[in-house]
């Protein structure tokens, strides 16, 4: 099974294509893929040096964020681009998902990814995770649905109470939120680093746990769409 994975949904974006579990290439774009007009030509020579072509890829995966949503919407539209001409699947799962896959520590009974959803809000969701088994479900046990549904929309006031006792806390946007988390949370709770989903660890959450990929994936976008009148 060949995969291509791409995620555009934080300011660290990169793409890999795998084989199982086995990564061909990657590349990263420090400082964000959406900022650079050459990445698709760049994603595209980094495949062609590898030996391989798009053409033999089995399965697109596309991280859906929350996070930018244009660098997502331009992701998920090259990945259905590449995907048409063989009718092939492309896969959504949510990079907050993977980040809390790859920072959960056995020290915290939970993991909880927060971002800056605009809008004077922010968006949270905590997991539990079980690295034995290759596993992430919600706090509440639930399976992922890799869609808005396993977000909570809130306000900076109501962050201590929506986040659980016991919880690592991670982010995103800690160039932007991260004098509130510092304010909010204890420092031995706090990763103090702006991360990116890994889309090494992307591809074999893709492969090993494929239930949470969603098919035919949107974009995860937590406010309604707003109508401008002229």
């Amino acid at each position: 099974m060949l995969r291509l994975i791409l995620d555009r949904s934080c300011q660290c974006a990169g793409f890999a294509m795998a084989e199982n579990d086995r990564v061909i290439c990657k590349k990263e774009w420090q400082g964000g893929a959406m900022h650079t007009p050459t990445w698709f030509a760049e994603m595209a020579t980094v495949i062609q040096d590898s030996g391989h072509s798009v053409a033999e890829v089995d399965e697109f995966v596309c991280g859906t964020g929350p996070g930018s949503f244009s660098g997502i919407r331009a992701a998920l539209s090259a990945l259905a681009g590449m995907a048409l001409p063989g009718n092939k699947p492309v896969l959504g799962i949510s990079s907050a998902a993977v980040l809390a896959y790859e920072y959960a520590s056995a020290a915290f009974d939970s993991i909880t990814v927060i971002g800056d959803a605009r809008r004077s809000r922010l968006w949270c969701a905590s997991y539990v995770v079980n690295a034995d088994k290759f596993g992430i479900k919600l706090l509440n046990g639930a399976e992922l649905s890799n869609t808005a549904s396993d977000f909570d929309l809130i306000k900076a006031d109501e962050l201590v109470q929506k986040v659980p006792e016991g919880s690592l806390v991670i982010s995103p946007d800690w160039d932007r939120i991260g004098d509130l988390l510092k304010e909010s949370f204890s420092s031995e709770q706090l990763i103090k680093d702006k991360l990116s989903p890994s889309v090494d660890l992307m591809a074999r959450l893709a492969l090993q746990i494929p239930s949470p990929c969603r098919l035919e994936p949107m974009p995860i976008y937590l406010h309604p769409a707003v109508v401008v009148r002229s």
